[in-house]
C-alpha cells in the first residue's frame, strides 16, 4: 500500500494528540488526586466508589451521631443514677443510728427529718435533664418526674384551678405486699370506742374529768390485729372502689371495699372477726385493712397465679409528688376536668428508648423511674411520721401531766390522784407509739437496704449499657477508619506512581515531536 506524506503527517498528528491526551489525563489527576473525573471515566471504580461512601455515611452516622448522643445519655444516666445510690446508702445509715434504742425523742425527730431530706434529694434526682431532655421520663423527655411549681402553675393558666386530676391509677399487687397491721383505738370503761389515748381536754381540765369515762392505764392503748396491703400514695379520693383479681382461667373476681375511713378506728371489730372477707380503705394514710378471710383469699388467689389490683383516683398532690404515669397505667384528666376531654391515657409507663448504632443492632439507653425511684422510700417516712407526731404528742402529755403534778399547791389530794391515772395512760400511750417508731425505723432500716440493691441493680444495667456502647464506638471507629481507606485506594491515585507515570508520558510526548520532526523535514525533493 503507498503511504503519502499526507497519510504520515494526519498519523503523526493523531499519535501526538493520543500523547497530549494521556498527559493531560495524568496531569488532572496529579492535580486532583483521584483516579477519574467522570463516572464514565471509569465506570467500575465509579460504583464501587457510590458503594464505599454509602457504607462510610451509614457508619458516620452510627458513629458520630446515633453512638455519640447514646454515649452521652447513659453517662448523664449513670452518674444520676451514682447519685441515687449514695443518697439510698446514706439514707440506710440514718435509719441505722435512728433505730438505735438509747435514742430520745428528740433525737429521733432529728433523724426522722436527715431522712426527708435525704429522699426529697432522691427523688429530685429523678428530674436530671441532659441537652434539655430528662432522663428518667420515658418518651416524655419534656416531663419531669416529679410535680413542680411550674406545672401547678401551669394548670393555673389553664384555668383548671391548678390541679392535677388522675383516675384509674392502676396499682398491681404482690403476694409480699401482704403485712400484718396493729392499729390502735381508746376503749373507755363503758366499752365505747374512740379516738387513741387521754385528750388535752382531760389533762387540762382534770378537776372536772369524770374518771369513770376515762379509760385507765391498761384500756387506753387497744391494740387490734389485722391485715393490710399498702397503696403507693396517700391522701386519695373518696370514692367507691374494688379490689379487681384477674384469674388465669380468663376470669375476673372483686374483693369489695366495705367503707372509706380517715380513721383505723373506725373499722368495726366484729366485721374483722367475722367469717367474711371484709376489706376498708383508708383514703388518708391509703391503706387497705382486711381481716383474715380476706387474706385468705388474697393469698390463695396470689398462689394460684391471679393478678391482683385496684384503681383508684387522686387530685390532691403536693410538690415533689411523683407523677402516677411513671409507674402506673393511668388517666389524666386534662386541663378541663370533664371526664372524657383532653385526657390522656399512659398504656405502658415502661417505656424503652432504643438507639440504632449498626445494621439490625440496637440499644436500650434509658432507665425507668421505677426502677430507680422507689415509692415506698417515701411511703414508708410517711408512715413514720404519723407514729413519731404520737409519740410527740405523748410525750407531751406525759410532760404536762409531771408538771401539773409538781405543783402541789394547785392540784392536791384527789387532784393528784387523777393526775397518776392520766399519767399512767400517757406513759403506755408514749411507751407503744415510741415502740411503734422504733420497730418501723428497724424494718426501715432492712428495707433501705433493699431499695439501695435496687438502685445498684440499676446502676450495673446502665454501667453494662455503657460498656457496650464503647466496645461498638471502637468498632464503628475501626470500621470507619477501613472503609475511609478502602474509599481512598479506590479514588485516590498514589502519587509516587503516577510521578513515574507523568515523567515517562512527558518523555514519550517530547520523542513524539522529535520524530515527527524528523520525519516532516524529510520529502521526495530531498533525493532528486
Amino acid at each position: 500500500m503507498r503511504v503519502t506524506r499526507k497519510m504520515m503527517n494526519s498519523n503523526s498528528v493523531f499519535n501526538i494528540n493520543n500523547n497530549k491526551s494521556t498527559l493531560d489525563k495524568l496531569n488532572t489527576q496529579m492535580a486532583s488526586q483521584k483516579k477519574y473525573t467522570n463516572p464514565s471515566d471509569d465506570p467500575i471504580t465509579a460504583v464501587r466508589s457510590l458503594r464505599f461512601r454509602s457504607n462510610l455515611s451509614e457508619v458516620s452516622q452510627y458513629l458520630d451521631r446515633n453512638t455519640t448522643d447514646a454515649v452521652s445519655w447513659t453517662e448523664s444516666t449513670a452518674s444520676a443514677i451514682d447519685t441515687a445510690k449514695e443518697l439510698m446508702r446514706s439514707l440506710k445509715a440514718e435509719y441505722t443510728s435512728a433505730a438505735n434504742g438509747t435514742n430520745e425523742v428528740k433525737d429521733k425527730k432529728i433523724y426522722y427529718e436527715n431522712m426527708v431530706h435525704l429522699v426529697n434529694e432522691y427523688f429530685d434526682v429523678g428530674n436530671t435533664a441532659s441537652e434539655d431532655r430528662y432522663l428518667f421520663t420515658g418518651f416524655r423527655t419534656n416531663h419531669t418526674l416529679t410535680f413542680t411549681a411550674e406545672d401547678f402553675e401551669k394548670r393555673e393558666d389553664a384555668k383548671s384551678g391548678g390541679k392535677f386530676a388522675y383516675v384509674d391509677i392502676e396499682e398491681y399487687f404482690e403476694a409480699s405486699d401482704i403485712e400484718n397491721y396493729e392499729f390502735t383505738a381508746r376503749k373507755g370503761k363503758d366499752g365505747s370506742q374512740g379516738s387513741s389515748g387521754i385528750t388535752g381536754d382531760e389533762i387540762t381540765n382534770v378537776k372536772t374529768t369524770d374518771l369513770a369515762n376515762v379509760a385507765n392505764e391498761t384500756d387506753v392503748i387497744n391494740v387490734d390485729n389485722a391485715y393490710r396491703m399498702r397503696l403507693s400514695y396517700r391522701n386519695i379520693d373518696d370514692a367507691e372502689y374494688t379490689i379487681e383479681i384477674k384469674k388465669t382461667d380468663g376470669t375476673t373476681g372483686y374483693l369489695s371495699i366495705k367503707e372509706n375511713i380517715t380513721k383505723d378506728y373506725a373499722i368495726s371489730q366484729d366485721d374483722l372477726k367475722g367469717s367474711a372477707a371484709v376489706c376498708y380503705l383508708n383514703i388518708d394514710t391509703g391503706n387497705l385493712i382486711f381481716n383474715k378471710a380476706a387474706q385468705t383469699q388474697l393469698s390463695n388467689a396470689f398462689s394460684e397465679g391471679s393478678k391482683i389490683s385496684i384503681k383508684y383516683n387522686k387530685q390532691n398532690w403536693e410538690v415533689g409528688d411523683a407523677k402516677p404515669e411513671y409507674y402506673f397505667n393511668c388517666v389524666d384528666m386534662g386541663l378541663d376536668g370533664v371526664a372524657g376531654a383532653g385526657k390522656i391515657t399512659y398504656e405502658d409507663h415502661q417505656q424503652s428508648m432504643n438507639y440504632h448504632v449498626g445494621d439490625s443492632q440496637s440499644i436500650k439507653v434509658n432507665t425507668n423511674a421505677s426502677d430507680v425511684f422507689i415509692l415506698d422510700a417515701r411511703r414508708d417516712l410517711e408512715e413514720i411520721r404519723s407514729f413519731m407526731e404520737a409519740m410527740e404528742n405523748a410525750q407531751s402529755k406525759v410532760d404536762k401531766i409531771n408538771e401539773m403534778k409538781a405543783d402541789t399547791n394547785t392540784y392536791q389530794g384527789e387532784d393528784q390522784e387523777k393526775l397518776d391515772y392520766l399519767l399512767a395512760a400517757a406513759e403506755k400511750e408514749l411507751n407503744y407509739a415510741s415502740e411503734r417508731v422504733d420497730e418501723l425505723l428497724s424494718r426501715g432500716m432492712t428495707k433501705a437496704g433493699e431499695y439501695f440493691d435496687k438502685v445498684n441493680l440499676a446502676a450495673t444495667d446502665i454501667g453494662t449499657a455503657s460498656k457496650r456502647l464503647e466496645l461498638i464506638k471502637n468498632r464503628l471507629t475501626a470500621d470507619k477508619t477501613t472503609v475511609n481507606t478502602q474509599t481512598s485506594q479506590n479514588e485516590n491515585v498514589d502519587l509516587s506512581t503516577l510521578a513515574v507515570d507523568v515523567n515517562e508520558a512527558s518523555l514519550l510526548y517530547s520523542a513524539a515531536l522529535q520524530v515527527t520532526g524528523k520525519i516532516s523535514q524529510q520529502s521526495l525533493v530531498n533525493y532528486i
